[in-house]
C-alpha cells in the first residue's frame, strides 16, 4: 500500500459529501453544520482521498497519509522546502 501516495488502495467506496447556500448568505452556520456532520461519520471510515479533504489540520493529513507520511514529508522537504504546492492537502515542509 505505500508504491503511492494513495494510502486506501484497499477501500471499495468513496463519500463525497458537499453542501451549497446561496451566495449573498453567511456560510458559517453552513460550514459548521457540515463540519460538525462529517466529526460523527469520520470515525467510520480509513481516511479520504487527499483531492477531496479541505481545510484540516496536519495532525488529520498526517493521519490520512498513514504509514506513507514520513516518506511523503522527506519528499516535500526536499523538492517543495517553500511549500509552493500548498493548495492540495498539504504537507507541510516544516514539520
Amino acid at each position: 500500500m505505500d508504491a503511492t501516495a494513495f494510502a486506501h488502495r484497499h477501500v471499495k467506496h468513496d463519500t463525497l459529501m458537499l453542501m451549497d447556500w446561496p451566495v449573498d448568505a453567511d456560510p458559517t452556520s453552513h460550514i459548521s453544520w457540515l463540519r460538525e456532520y462529517w466529526n460523527t461519520v469520520e470515525p467510520h471510515t480509513r481516511g479520504a482521498y487527499a483531492s477531496d479533504i479541505g481545510d484540516v489540520s496536519q495532525d488529520t493529513v498526517h493521519r490520512n497519509y498513514g504509514s506513507n507520511y514520513d516518506r511523503l514529508l522527506a519528499l516535500k522537504k526536499q523538492y517543495d522546502p517553500g511549500n509552493l504546492f500548498r493548495l492540495n492537502t498539504n504537507i507541510e515542509p516544516t514539520m
